[in-house]
């Protein structure tokens, strides 16, 4: 079985709310579901894997081909992410 990078962006976000829903719960935390919680955790499981492209493309030009070929919609929202955690990070900065 041959997963090219949208079938390991859409498997990782996947697994990445239940993953840090497990976390939570083994650490004892108070509130271990919440809708709120869960589309964050999905929102971040989609960022994972293009970042990880993205890193690995300044290395490696196999890595950079198949990010360039990849869905690019996948890639959009990585982006549309990072730059609201960045924005977020800066606003709270001010405050």
């Amino acid at each position: 079985m041959d997963m090219g990078p949208d079938q390991i962006t859409v498997s990782v976000a996947g697994a990445v709310p239940f993953i840090m829903m497990a976390v939570r719960k083994i650490r004892k935390y108070r509130h271990c579901t919440s809708r709120d919680k869960f589309v964050t955790d999905l929102l971040n499981g989609v960022t994972i894997t293009p970042f990880f492209m993205m890193l690995g493309s300044a290395f490696s030009e196999a890595v950079m081909k198949e990010l360039v070929e990849t869905n690019r919609v996948l890639i959009a929202v990585a982006g549309a992410i990072g730059v609201v955690a960045v924005i977020a990070e800066l606003m709270k900065a001010e405050s």
